[in-house]
């Protein structure tokens, strides 16, 4: 697979060419890049190649995730590594009714990785610089689901990280969210 990858690459294939229509809105699959088709069918090696080849780990599908956010959420560290050197934007927060339906808004890569309590992971995105005092549309913040969980290391890391440790859930929905004790 990564040969045939490799070969059409050196014919030019375009990196950011995305399905879009009726058909491609049926079978969810409006905006995804090669990139983003291969992070989610889990093919890391042509995902590294597509990288290192300049496709875009920041192209945003219709339902507003990133070829670097699914990597986040895959939780793989050397996958994570190569979207950051080429470009990832780590801050990028998915928006959107679509977002909104897959309870995803405003979720970072960062907020990804504490969902998953991976330390190497969050340790390495805030290394980066990622802004650990995000929150998402119900507002919640890392620090807060890490709290929750009892992750007592990556509450000593995010508060390391500068964390507001009197951060209160704020946004949209953070109020209902509350009233129906979640």
């Amino acid at each position: 697979m990564l040969n045939v990858v490799e070969l059409l690459l050196d014919a030019k294939a375009e990196t950011e060419i995305a399905p879009f229509g009726h058909l491609a809105d049926d079978l969810n699959i409006t905006g995804w890049t090669p990139l983003y088709a291969a992070m989610k069918s889990r093919k890391f090696e042509v995902v590294k190649l597509l990288l290192k080849r300049g496709a875009n780990p920041n192209a945003v599908t219709k339902l507003g995730s990133t070829p670097f956010l699914l990597a986040s959420e895959i939780c793989d560290l050397d996958v994570i590594e190569a979207c950051v050197e080429a470009g990832a934007d780590l801050d990028f927060a998915p928006s959107g009714k679509d977002a909104d339906n897959l309870n995803i808004t405003g979720q970072t890569a960062l907020f990804m990785a504490t969902l998953k309590e991976r330390f190497d992971v969050v340790k390495y995105l805030i290394s980066k610089t990622a802004k650990v005092n995000v929150q998402n549309r119900y507002g919640v913040s890392p620090l807060l689901l890490c709290a929750e969980s009892g992750n007592k290391e990556l509450v000593q890391l995010l508060v390391g990280a500068g964390a507001n440790v009197n951060i209160t859930p704020a946004g949209e929905l953070a109020e209902e969210n509350f009233l129906a004790g979640q």
